[in-house]
């Protein structure tokens, strides 16, 4: 048996029992639940930092005030972390920002989505190809809010309010800058382990000798075992974040709001078959309505056998799943939604949005055809 997926199954396993107790939680206190996950999760990417800051003095020191050749040399050493983390990262995602002047309803809307959420509304918000969409934060102003175009294809307006609350959401909640802070302490302590791993530097055919493993390991495995805890401590957090966010739609969208949006996820691979066969059909029928004739079609007895059908359903590990997502939703009282869109206002956002996710859209095409 497979070492790493029998522990991916342990995990998942775990994971998953912990989600469904949270929820249960979540239930008998009306959404709200002790948050001791996201609390030592800060805690250990602190001691990350704490850890950075003092290797940093000790090079800087050893670099500026050392007697000899050999230990400015040995100051440099604890600075290569730090050159690391600076090197640019390429990205190959590419977006169709939305633009304020281009879209000034629809900014509007988010504008208001955020104020009866307690939060700015996002500086940078852009359309993708994927089925997904995501909230985060990029250098020190930049708010981004970035939403894939088959998923909001295939939701109607009460479910893109809830998808637009759920990720202004994180923003109210601060599961943003928590993300932020920990997922730089855990870039941080890669590198180290990066460096610390001698892939290649006196290696014979692609292996690395035992000799270099074992001189490297004392320094190496303790970061190993530490990170593996860190990402595990802040993917619980983050799984508490997610209900929570769910929750901050709910009280924007209404409940059917929400369970349409998680219906819409747990119907992802429904989304990607449409999109897939509406690509390659030599007629190229718009594919945007392709999408949304699916999922109107599912019936609402599949509907109700989509939680039966996806028990394990998750984005990632830092999403609980969309059953117990669904779960808490349908537990907790029934919330009416708190904004209402007119025919008028769906008409004018929806044109101002067109290009941006007609475009999205096209490079979804030319994925499933594999035309760049």
């Amino acid at each position: 048996m497979d070492g790493n997926s029998f522990r991916d199954r342990v995990d998942a396993r775990i994971g998953s029992e912990l989600d469904r107790r949270l929820v249960d939680r979540l239930v008998g206190t009306g959404g709200r639940a002790r948050r001791v996950a996201r609390v030592a999760s800060y805690l250990m990417a602190t001691a990350v930092y704490a850890a950075l800051l003092c290797l940093l003095v000790a090079g800087g020191a050893l670099l500026l005030l050392g007697d000899n050749w050999v230990q400015r040399a040995l100051g440099v050493l604890p600075l290569l972390p730090m050159v690391a983390l600076l090197l640019p990262r390429r990205s190959d995602e590419v977006l169709h920002e939305v633009g304020g002047e281009a879209a000034p309803t629809f900014t509007a809307l988010l504008a208001e989505v955020g104020q009866a959420l307690g939060t700015q509304p996002p500086t940078y918000v852009a359309v993708s190809e994927d089925i997904n969409a995501f909230a985060g934060r990029r250098g020190l102003r930049e708010r981004r809010l970035v939403v894939g175009a088959p998923l909001w294809a295939a939701l109607d307006w009460p479910g893109r309010l809830a998808l637009l609350g759920h990720e202004l959401g994180h923003f109210s909640n601060r599961d943003v800058v928590h993300g932020r802070y920990v997922w730089w302490a855990g870039v941080t302590v890669s590198t180290w382990i990066d460096l610390l791993t001698p892939h290649g530097l006196i290696s014979t055919e692609g292996r690395t000798p035992v000799f270099a493993t074992i001189t490297t390991a004392p320094l190496r495995l303790p970061l190993v075992g530490y990170i593996s805890v860190m990402w595990k401590v802040h993917a619980a957090a983050s799984r508490h974040d997610e209900l929570r966010a769910d929750t901050a739609a709910a009280a924007l969208a209404g409940t059917p709001g929400v369970v349409e949006m998680l219906e819409s996820i747990l119907l992802s691979d429904l989304i990607d078959v449409a999109a897939n066969r509406a690509a390659i059909d030599p007629r190229r029928p718009d594919l945007e309505l392709e999408i949304r004739t699916r999922i109107e079609g599912v019936s609402e007895a599949a509907r109700r056998a989509l939680p039966a059908s996806g028990e394990e359903s998750s984005v990632d590990r830092t999403h609980p799943s969309t059953i117990d997502r669904l779960r808490l939703q349908e537990s907790l009282p029934p919330a009416p939604p708190t904004i209402t869109m007119d025919d008028d206002r769906v008409a004018r956002i929806e044109a101002e949005l067109r290009p941006m996710t007609a475009a999205a859209l096209k490079r979804t095409a030319d994925g499933y055809r594999h035309v760049w």
